[in-house]
């Protein structure tokens, strides 16, 4: 049997790295994570952007500092910012929960935020969601240097080989019957 749990990003994150068979869904295949997790897929393309809903025109991440960035806590593009010098509490304000993505969405339509990095799939999801033009939000930047394998399924480092090889022959044949486009397009994710 297995148990499908909405939780919290950071408290996943460390779960899936502390506890055995356990999975995360999704997550960006980053060099650091490398010796942490094992990966399958990809299972989904990764296209981000940084979105406004003010006029904003950004040509750089130093032009991004100056405006307040809403984040989730520990996920790829908050670390990459942090990397990139940026400070919480001052240009990034991190959300945690299992709607954080809402709860910065939102902050972005209240102006409580300026910008918001997201994958251009969730922002039209939340805009859906909550009933807003997704006209009325602006992709102002794009990273150069993010990974873009795509997102994938994570499993703790020690997870039986034989379960991963199970898992991804599993992907490999619903992407060989069209079953993985079908949802792909069902979703809007490309």
């Amino acid at each position: 049997p297995y148990y499908i749990e909405v939780r919290s990003w950071d408290s996943a994150y460390n779960e899936t790295i502390t506890r055995n068979n356990t999975f995360l869904f999704s997550t960006v295949k980053t060099s650091e994570r490398l010796d942490i997790f094992q990966f399958i897929g990809p299972i989904a393309p990764l296209s981000c952007g940084v979105y406004a809903i003010k006029p904003i025109e950004i040509k750089n991440l130093k032009q991004m500092m100056k405006y307040k960035t809403g984040t989730t806590a520990e996920d790829f593009q908050e670390k990459f910012l942090l990397q990139k010098g940026f400070v919480k509490n001052k240009n990034i304000f991190s959300e945690t929960g299992n709607d954080s993505n809402n709860k910065n969405f939102l902050k972005l339509v209240k102006g409580e935020i300026d910008l918001l990095p997201i994958p251009n799939s969730v922002i039209c999801h939340l805009a859906e969601k909550n009933n807003y033009n997704i006209d009325m939000f602006k992709k102002v930047y794009v990273f150069d240097d993010l990974p873009d394998e795509g997102l994938f399924l994570a499993a703790n480092r020690d997870t039986s080989p034989k379960l991963i090889e199970k898992l991804n022959n599993a992907f490999l044949k619903i992407k060989e019957d069209g079953t993985f486009h079908k949802i792909l397009l069902k979703w809007n994710v490309f």
